[in-house]
This record gives structure tokens, sequence and C-alpha cells, in this order.
């Protein structure tokens, strides 16, 4: 009876041990794992995504809470996410953040860690102005009514496109030339224009300085080969010949 009593005992401690380590486990929290954040370097003002993957190793649905903690220097958030998980279920779960403070961050996830960094946005250079040349005025000399070319080269130094406004000043008029420029991109810029009065012209763009004339329309009369001048005294010496045959003629009647 005795060893009886003592082996019932023995198996009884053996189910209860195997009861409890069945119940602890059933008991187990979810587990965290693969903890990943993207970007690992953010400029201020960018949004950061932390996520991890998280199992339920229990045969029953639960909802549970994820402790997110992200640290920087001596502070620290604390963020509460509820995670919904079916029977023996597996899923990601992200959680997306804009950290307003630059810095080192760390970031824990029950007991799995990692980090992240803010910085400062980078601040673009300034682009270089354009590199202008070669200003050329054609024909230099016109007539009223007639055009004039004005044309330049243009360089766009920069490693970026850019819409650049060329300003020229042709006498009292100034243009504005808009160009769009590809990256070190060259062109030649031209305006035609037909000035209204009959002057010099002085040119200027980007201290690139020319000019050009315009003279008066010349009339019918200024179209006569040597008018005055040559014409007068043709037509005098023309004259008196003509008179002089007269006389002629007269003398031998």
């Amino acid at each position: 009876m005795g060893l009886k009593t003592k082996g019932i005992g023995m198996f009884s401690g053996l189910l209860v041990l195997m009861f409890i380590l069945v119940a602890s486990a059933s008991a187990q929290p979810p587990i965290c794992s693969n903890l990943t954040i993207t970007p690992a370097e953010i400029e201020l003002g960018d949004n950061v995504t932390i996520s991890f993957d998280i199992e339920n190793s229990r045969s029953i649905s639960l909802t549970h809470l994820v402790n997110i903690r992200i640290a920087r220097a001596q502070a620290y958030n604390l963020t509460l996410i509820p995670v919904e998980l079916g029977a023996y279920e597996s899923k990601t779960v992200s959680h997306t953040i804009t950290p307003d403070t630059i810095g080192d961050y760390k970031v824990t996830v029950n007991t799995i860690k990692g980090h992240f960094t803010v910085k400062h946005p980078e601040i673009p250079p300034i682009p270089l102005p354009p590199f202008l040349s070669n200003l050329t005025i054609t024909p230099a000399e016109i007539e009223r009514g007639d055009d004039v070319i004005i044309s330049l080269d243009i360089m766009n130094p920069n490693n970026q496109t850019f819409a650049y406004i060329v300003t020229m000043k042709i006498g009292e008029l100034t243009l504005q030339v808009d160009s769009d420029m590809g990256v070190y991109e060259s062109k030649t810029l031209s305006r035609t224009i037909t000035p209204g009065a009959v002057g010099v012209y002085i040119v200027t763009v980007d201290g690139m300085t020319g000019n050009f004339t315009v003279n008066p329309k010349p009339s019918f009369w200024d179209k006569i080969p040597g008018f005055p001048y040559e014409s007068t005294i043709l037509g005098l010496v023309t004259g008196i010949f003509v008179l002089w045959l007269l006389s002629r003629r007269k003398m031998t009647l």
C-alpha cells in the first residue's frame, strides 16, 4: 500500500507539472521580431516607418498591446498599438511618425531595438547666373521701317535646369526674353525689332554694349544718283548745250 500510494503521488505530481507547463505555454504573450526602420536617415519634416512582425503562439484569438518606445537624448515617447491576432496568426505591423526634432533616435518594440537619425534639410546651392556673350546686331545700319536682329549666346553653368530672363535694353525700350535652359546647355537667343524713329540706338545686355543706326527712308529724288548737286550741274550743262545748239541753228538759217 505504501508503494502504491507513493507511485500515485508521483504520477499526480507529473500531471500537475505538465498542466503547469501547458498552461504557461498557452499563456505566453505574442512574440515580436524583425524590427525594421525605414529610412534609417531622414531630413526634418520627413516620415519614418517602424515595422515589425508579431506572432500569436496561442490557440485563441486575442488583442495584444504593443509598446513602442522612441527615445532621443533624455526624452522619450511611448505609444501603445493594439494588435488583433487570430489563433497562431502572424502578421507585420507598421507605424509611421514624423519627428519634429533633429537628432539620433532609439526605438524599442517590446524587447527588440533599432534606431534612426533626423538631420537638417539640405539647403540647395544658389544657382549661378547664366553666362552671356557674343552680342551681335545685324545689320549695323538700316533705313526706317526695316528690321534689325539682336542676338547673343547664353550658357547655363548649373547642374540643374533653370528658366532665365534676359533683359535687353534698346535705346529707351526694354525687352525681357525668357529662356528655359537644360543642364549645362548653351544656345543662341535672338530678337527682331523694327525701330520707329530715326537715330542711333544703344543696345545693352548684361554689361555688353552695341549699337545700330536708323536712317530716314530716302525720297524719290534721293534715289537719283548725285542728287541734288551733281544732278543740278548736269542739268545746267545740258541746258546750256541745248541753248547753244538752238543758237547755232538760228545762225545757220
